[in-house]
């Protein structure tokens, strides 16, 4: 990354590196914001069917726009069932905004996948709750077998 006066510039040469990081990591992230944001801004790549944990923004919307790769954006209702999956890809839809108070994970389907991830405030126990959904983990683990390409 470079700083210019009034601009933080992402390179390609950066992408590459976070992509090597995930030789020895599942995820890894360029933190674009500072300690205390107003706006929490952040690439994240992942490896294939690998996700975060199911949670929700209390705070504010939070937004995904893939770079490189296939994500896979899931919905759920309060209970954990699965309502809703968007498939993120430069083919078809670019960018989800998934609005605050819903819970959602994110699944890389492809090698690899990067992402740009923004949202209001600090990630904070206040600001996202996890869900504590014990059927989930199997429900995702069937949407992945039927997505082993």
């Amino acid at each position: 990354m470079s700083s210019l006066k009034n601009c933080l510039i992402v390179k390609k040469k950066d992408i590459y590196k976070l992509k090597k990081k995930l030789k020895f990591k599942k995820s890894a992230r360029i933190i674009l914001h500072h300690k205390f944001p107003k706006q929490q801004e952040m690439i994240i790549a992942q490896k294939k069917h690998y996700y975060f944990p199911v949670k929700k923004n209390t705070q504010s919307d939070q937004s995904f726009t893939i770079l490189i790769g296939k994500l896979l954006i899931l919905i759920f209702d309060k209970k954990g069932r699965i309502k809703q999956k968007i498939l993120l890809s430069k083919k078809n839809n670019l960018m989800c905004r998934v609005k605050k108070g819903t819970y959602h994970c994110d699944i890389s389907l492809s090698k690899f996948a990067v992402h740009l991830e923004s949202k209001s405030g600090v990630f904070t126990k206040k600001t996202n709750s996890f869900g504590d959904f014990p059927k989930v983990d199997s429900d995702i683990k069937k949407i992945l077998k039927k997505n082993l390409n």
